[in-house]
């Protein structure tokens, strides 16, 4: 199988690309626990509400931070928290990329860095593997792995530059399942975060109309020998999904929940 029949499978085993280029909108609620929250200066459990659009990368969060009045506003070259009552402005950053620059793993975070980085991770992880139908984007099918008695494809995505699609690193790699080519792993080094390397583990897949997305996601560091699953070295980021919804070009909305 080429890298593209790879791409291929991938997609319609996720959705497929006709029904994604319906869309308006996915919308999620989940649970946010995780060492690098503590690391940055950030509560330590949040609960938001997002909602990420199809035509634009764009983010809308309620409840990442402030209060229940604001909304917290993502694209690349812009983020802004503005209040839901009267849409003034609390606060704005341009070119949010930049205020990373020369930061350490230990750098603390503010509500605006917090915000890029929520916004284009969850934006990614939600529109993965659709964004690879985009001409800016390349992939390469590397030799397989095997996790155990299980057996993964490996596809290594090469992604635009960042004020094109703001994305962890303009490199990552993806670990599909060799029956099913759900997602399994993701590795990548967000240059936000000094470049660590990461495993994302997706668990639990469900159906969300025609989508399949995973309902759990567990993130943690690269050693010399692998992920560290164990030991002591904390879960970087946990994420469990307590809602999912899509909402067609047409208003009609499917919705999934862990109720």
């Amino acid at each position: 199988m080429s890298s593209s029949d790879l791409v291929a499978s991938v997609i319609n085993a996720h959705g497929g690309l006709p029904a994604y280029q319906s869309l308006n909108s996915i919308s999620f609620t989940f649970s946010f626990t995780g060492a690098t929250l503590g690391m940055k200066g950030r509560p330590q459990h949040v609960t938001p509400t997002a909602t990420t659009f199809v035509q634009e990368q764009k983010t809308i969060y309620r409840g990442l931070g402030g209060s229940s009045d604001e909304e917290w506003i993502f694209t690349p070259s812009k983020v802004w928290k503005q209040r839901v009552s009267d849409g003034s402005i609390i606060e704005e950053r341009d070119n949010p990329r930049a205020a990373f620059e020369d930061h350490t793993l230990e750098t603390p975070w503010d509500d605006l860095h917090f915000l890029y980085f929520c916004g284009y991770a969850m934006y990614q992880y939600f529109h993965w593997p659709f964004l690879l139908a985009r001409e800016d984007i390349t992939t390469t099918e590397l030799e397989p792995h095997t996790e155990g008695s299980l057996k993964w494809r490996v596809l290594e995505v090469s992604y635009p530059e960042y004020s094109t699609l703001a994305t962890h690193a303009r490199k990552q790699k993806y670990y599909v399942d060799s029956q099913s080519f759900l997602l399994r792993r993701h590795d990548y080094a967000p240059e936000v975060l000094a470049g660590a390397n990461a495993a994302h583990f997706s668990y639990d897949p469900v159906k969300v109309g025609e989508f399949t997305w995973p309902s759990l996601r567990h993130i943690v560091a690269i050693g010399e020998i692998g992920p560290m699953m164990f030991g002591p070295i904390p879960t970087l980021i946990h994420l469990v999904m307590l809602k999912m919804a899509v909402q067609g070009k047409d208003g009609k909305q499917e919705v999934w929940s862990l109720d």
